[in-house]
């Protein structure tokens, strides 16, 4: 029950965020999404130049990456979101939160150690089964390493999300992205080349991923954030089990989130080889930059949404559920349509272009799953802090499952189109039954008139555009295709004023370009 002093607290807090915490949001979310873009640039050169004529070290490079990825959230039973979920009633208590840096680390450590030493053990014991002599000759060799690449990937994921508490964004992901990206170039580059070995090349992999913990760390002692106070003034019999049964939800529904993401990544390796793993994430990787401007809205709105559940202003949530829903909708909308007018003619670009196959079949897919992202935007956020953050385990274990036997199913079928067919149909049933969810409980819906009209308008200028003949050069077709889609996208969205969030950042740019 809230008290009367304690409600005109919540309420002054919320008049406060509306004058201030908006500004910082757009700023931080900006500035993440250009360090990403930046990426995105890089990662684009060593596709054009690198990693198509290296599929099988890009793919191997990717399949630890990916497999890592869901260990490092398998090891460390749920402490990525200890900052966030407990800083507000932490740093209520005493002011800056005093010991839970401390105990992230200490509790980071002890689980990280066991559960790697465990995973270690099982992964000896059942080798055999997992790695069956006849498959993939580097995957059969390095697969393994997978175990400390998710351990150190899952230690950077901490510290970034330590960071982001303090409403730092734009750090963490030039460590994360930037530096993950020009490490994978030279990499990728280098053992191609044949001046590194591929076991040199693994060791370098996870040599760069312990530096960028240690970048973390170092921004964290400028930032005067890396407290050693003690903790055993919050942390009591009755809290330490309130934190490690969220943290024990958080872990198993983390473990089984990764599997719906990078499932189809660790199946295509497994069950056909690495090359096409390799042809497969690059087109992933074309495909999720129209996803960036949500990775940035997740980075910043996750503090501040775990601010608003425990203030229980479900208002403003709801207010940045629906605003942010139907911005990331405009903007994956705009890039996305862009990416598939001109994903066919883009791969002519691409050495050995010949081998990229279906290419039009798995950009829809992928590309509508990451839709289904941005319409619902920050939906995981809300419930991972609300009252009801089981059900994130509940729903995602379900659907994790489902998504084993998608895969299977789709890419016996069909190869790797297949498996992006199965990650739509996981994507699909994953946000919507959160989304249902939500509204259920809190009465939350992303969606409003205006979601429709977007689609809707997306559609017709995409299928308008279509019909413009092709030239023959696919330059021209790319250029041609991507700039009338784009002048008439944007051109509709903001003279009719259809998403006011949209209009603002356009009227802000083009007064900084007037300015100039």
């Amino acid at each position: 029950m809230i008290t009367l002093g304690t409600y005109s607290i919540f309420e002054l807090w919320s008049q406060d965020f509306d004058r201030f915490n908006m500004g910082l949001i757009d700023r931080q979310a900006t500035k993440r999404t250009l360090v990403n873009y930046a990426g995105v640039l890089i990662g684009g050169i060593g596709m054009l130049s690198v990693y198509s004529n290296y599929k099988e070290f890009y793919g191997l490079y990717q399949f630890l990456i990916s497999l890592g990825t869901v260990i490092g959230s398998f090891v460390f039973v749920g402490a990525t979101n200890i900052p966030v979920r407990f800083f507000p009633e932490w740093n209520s208590a005493k002011g800056d939160a005093p010991g839970l840096f401390k105990f992230t680390v200490h509790y980071s450590l002890f689980f990280g150690i066991l559960m790697s030493c465990l995973l270690l053990s099982v992964f000896f014991i059942f080798s055999e089964y997992l790695a069956p002599s006849g498959t993939d000759e580097l995957f059969e060799r390095y697969w393994m390493w997978s175990i400390l690449v998710g351990f150190l990937l899952g230690a950077r994921r901490i510290l970034s999300y330590y960071v982001s508490v303090f409403k730092r964004v734009v750090v963490p992901a030039i460590v994360s992205n930037l530096w993950s990206k020009i490490v994978a170039l030279l990499l990728v580059l280098l053992v191609g080349l044949g001046v590194l070995s591929t076991d040199q090349f693994v060791l370098f992999i996870i040599v760069s991923l312990a530096l960028s913990s240690v970048m973390l760390l170092i921004y964290l002692r400028h930032l005067g954030r890396l407290d050693w106070s003690g903790y055993s003034w919050y942390v009591g019999r009755t809290k330490f089990k309130e934190i490690l049964t969220y943290s024990a939800y958080g872990f198993l529904a983390s473990v089984g989130a990764e599997l719906v993401l990078k499932l189809d990544s660790i199946m295509i390796s497994r069950l056909i080889d690495l090359k096409s793993n390799g042809v497969y994430s690059i087109l992933v990787f074309i495909v999720c930059i129209s996803e960036i401007p949500l990775l940035s809205i997740h980075a910043i709105l996750n503090p501040f949404i775990s601010e608003s559940m425990a203030a229980r202003d479900y208002q403003r949530v709801n207010s940045l559920y629906k605003s942010y829903s139907s911005l990331l909708l405009v903007v994956g909308l705009m890039i996305f349509g862009c990416i598939l007018l001109s994903i066919e003619d883009f791969v002519h670009f691409l050495p050995k272009s010949s081998e990229f196959t279906h290419v039009f079949g798995i950009t829809l897919f992928i590309g509508l799953s990451k839709m289904v992202n941005m319409a619902t935007s920050v939906n995981t956020q809300i419930i991972l802090h609300s009252e009801y953050y089981r059900f994130n385990l509940y729903i995602t274990l379900v659907l994790g499952f489902l998504n084993i036997l998608l895969n299977y199913f789709f890419i016996s079928s069909y190869g790797i189109l297949g498996a992006a067919m199965a990650t739509f149909s996981a994507m699909l049933l994953y946000n919507g039954a959160k989304v249902a969810y939500l509204y259920y409980r809190y009465t939350m819906l992303p969606f409003s008139w205006r979601s429709v009209v977007i689609i809707s308008l997306a559609l017709m200028i995409y299928f308008v555009v279509t019909l413009i003949p092709g030239t023959g050069e696919p330059l021209i077709n790319i250029v041609v295709k991507s700039v009338l889609y784009l002048a008439l996208f944007i051109g509709v969205i903001y003279h009719f004023r259809i998403d006011a969030k949209f209009v603002s950042y356009v009227d802000s740019a083009l007064k900084t370009v007037l300015r100039r």
